[in-house]
């Protein structure tokens, strides 16, 4: 079984005659004829890992350039590439040409992409008891057995395996392999029969980011979504605010009646407070009229023991009044 059947992270990237570590290849891409035919320079040194993750920041700054201008041919692409690589590299690195650049690239992307399949089918085989470092060594070892060689680049994978950017691109190049794996008659069994796109040259899937277009269309779409948010919120925000405004009434009709029902019970209480003066008022002149009574009583008529009650009532009073 090909183990990077479901893998899907190749990439018709170049020709089998590539050498990843050399600084100039033959410049026979079909998409890049700009390119004048000038006698060949000399080879240069080999590229250090330094300048392996200088041209993927630089991969990842001019393809996220989406809006501002990179619907481009691939000269100018890539002029701009070569511009951003010489303008923040350090200066130990020496200055490399587009082309080398553009060679440099397309060695990581496809030996990247291999070694994701590797990587890919050892993750797949759910191993229990092994650890990020073992599922590494293991896809090292699996990569050296298919393609003959050491993997040069773990560097730029490091530094690319978790960049949305490189996601997108590997999963946009899982579905189509997946797609030409369904409609074509047969599937490749080795490492030797992958297509490695001989039909398109070095670069034939040198991928560029989305056009200017496509990608302000993208951000039209987005930002009518976001409108389109924006107006539910809206009307949820007025209907809480309608809410809020009936509850509100609600509370100030029952704080209200709450007010009132306080007032009535005070003036309940002030006519019970009357009425109760008057029925005291009432009671001590009703006392005081029956003491005047007992105090002009003549008891000298009245029986002994008649008269000796009143004496005694008299004397009670009296002692009050003193």
């Amino acid at each position: 079984m090909d183990p990077f059947h479901h893998g899907a992270y190749f990439t018709n990237l170049m020709h089998d005659g590539i050498h990843l570590n050399d600084e100039v290849i033959d410049q026979s891409s079909p998409i890049s004829p700009q390119v004048d035919s000038t006698p060949k320079k000399q080879r240069g040194g080999n590229f250090t890992s330094e300048e392996d993750i200088m041209i993927i920041s630089t991969w990842l700054n001019i393809s996220l350039d989406a809006v501002q201008g990179n619907e481009q041919k691939s000269k100018t692409y890539w002029q701009r590439v070569c511009e951003y690589f010489h303008e923040y590299k350090p200066q130990s690195c020496p200055i490399r040409s587009q082309n080398s650049l553009m060679n440099r690239w397309s060695a990581i992307q496809l030996a990247t992409n291999k070694f994701c399949g590797c990587f890919a089918q050892i993750e797949r085989l759910n191993q229990s008891g092994l650890t990020e470092k073992d599922k590494i060594r293991d896809a090292k070892n699996l990569y050296k057995e298919l393609y003959k060689s050491s993997f040069p680049f773990e560097h730029c994978w490091n530094e690319l395996r978790y960049q949305p950017k490189w996601m997108e691109d590997s999963q946009a190049k899982k579905q189509k392999s997946k797609h030409h794996a369904t409609s074509g008659s047969s599937v490749p069994s080795t490492s030797e029969s992958v297509n490695l796109g001989d039909d398109d040259g070095p670069y034939g899937s040198l991928d560029r980011p989305p056009g200017r277009k496509a990608e302000k269309a993208r951000l039209r779409k987005s930002k009518s979504k976001e409108a389109g948010g924006d107006a539910k919120n809206v009307e949820l925000i007025n209907l809480l605010a309608i809410m809020q405004e009936k509850k509100k009434v609600v509370n100030e009709k029952k704080f209200e009646m709450m007010e009132k029902c306080y007032l009535q019970e005070q003036q309940r209480l002030l006519h019970e407070e009357q009425r109760l003066l008057q029925e005291k008022e009432k009671m001590k002149m009703e006392q005081m009229k029956e003491e005047d009574q007992i105090m002009s009583m003549d008891t000298s008529c009245m029986p002994q023991l008649q008269a000796e009650y009143y004496q005694r009532r008299q004397m009670e009073i009296l002692g009050k009044k003193m």
